[in-house]
């Protein structure tokens, strides 16, 4: 026979309500009286009965994370720290992969809509939050990160790598680069419009001026960073700024099969991963630790208080 919650609490030497309130987290229980639980459900190898959890109290404990592309070590570090952020109050993670297409989130959204998480954290493929609007759930917190989205009314946690580009560019320039390309991201997108803006007013503050057959749009996947690194290579570039992890990558690939050391051959301006430690290179350092923390603690508050003001932080991406 399974171990009931009559049981636990036979065990732990407490009433079931006592048990109760500490497994929905309806009040207030003793760190010590805590452990006495605990320790009962692990000696009694107690499973709660998450159907009729769910039921009883109309909650999940469950945080849907919803992101472009699971792969790419940015989301998951992210995903790490809003992990780290719930397990404190005992939320489970679920994580959904959007492929960075609308039809795809849209779909996701709908599941949710149907109970399956109290909160969602999610980093849109839309532009403007009118078109998201139908998919999204009208009865738990949203939390929008990395996106900024046009007439979001929910909490939004993104970040600012402007200075930095537009101190990669300066420090370009002042070295004599003059073909500087730029493999940029999908062109709807916030954090894309932002990262071009940069780089061409960067040069165009240097006294070179854009050139537009030298920016290439692309699904920030590996597959693009090393295709546009090797059209950009021909085009007869010393200098290439790279706006995700995944394309930066794509291109220091294409740059080692081919001979060509970063550093030296093409100067490689992109975001910072732990993989490309040894090679020399320009880095920008996302806030993803900050990003995915403050995206957690923004999403539990909303669930305590559902009528806090709507709050919008943007944080600054250092350049290393």
């Amino acid at each position: 026979m399974k171990a009931t919650i009559k049981d636990v609490a036979k065990y732990a030497g407490v009433s079931t309500a006592t048990v109760s309130r500490m497994l929905n987290h309806t009040g207030t229980v003793s760190a010590q009286t805590q452990q006495r639980i605990s320790e009962a459900i692990e000696a009694l190898d107690f499973q709660l009965n998450s159907r009729a959890q769910i039921f009883k109290t109309g909650k999940t404990n469950a945080i849907a994370v919803v992101v472009p592309d699971i792969s790419n070590p940015f989301f998951a570090c992210v995903i790490h720290e809003i992990e780290s952020v719930l397990n404190q109050h005992n939320y489970t993670l679920m994580i959904a992969s959007t492929e960075e297409t609308r039809e795809r989130e849209a779909q996701i959204l709908r599941y949710i809509s149907k109970g399956s998480a109290d909160g969602v954290i999610l980093a849109s493929a839309f532009q403007d939050y009118q078109d998201l609007k139908p998919f999204i759930p009208g009865d738990i917190p949203v939390v929008f990160f990395d996106r900024k989205l046009r007439n979001c009314p929910h909490d939004t946690v993104t970040e600012s790598d402007t200075p930095a580009i537009r101190k990669a560019i300066k420090g370009l320039t002042e070295k004599g680069h003059r073909r500087i390309g730029c493999i940029a991201g999908l062109p709807w997108l916030s954090t894309t419009a932002d990262r071009v803006l940069a780089y061409r007013t960067s040069l165009d503050t240097a006294g070179i001026g854009p050139d537009e057959s030298l920016i290439f749009y692309a699904s920030s996947m590996h597959d693009d960073g090393y295709a546009f690194a090797r059209q950009l290579d021909e085009a007869g570039c010393t200098a290439i700024l790279i706006v995700s992890n995944s394309m930066t990558r794509g291109c220091l690939s294409y740059l080692l099969e081919h001979g060509k050391q970063p550093g030296k051959d093409m100067i490689v301006a992109g975001y910072h991963n732990p993989d490309f430690l040894n090679i020399d290179m320009i880095r920008i350092q996302m806030p993803y630790q900050d990003l995915g923390r403050k995206a957690g603690e923004f999403v539990l508050e909303r669930l305590q208080d559902p009528e806090l003001p709507v709050r919008q932080i943007e944080l600054t991406a250092p350049l290393l």
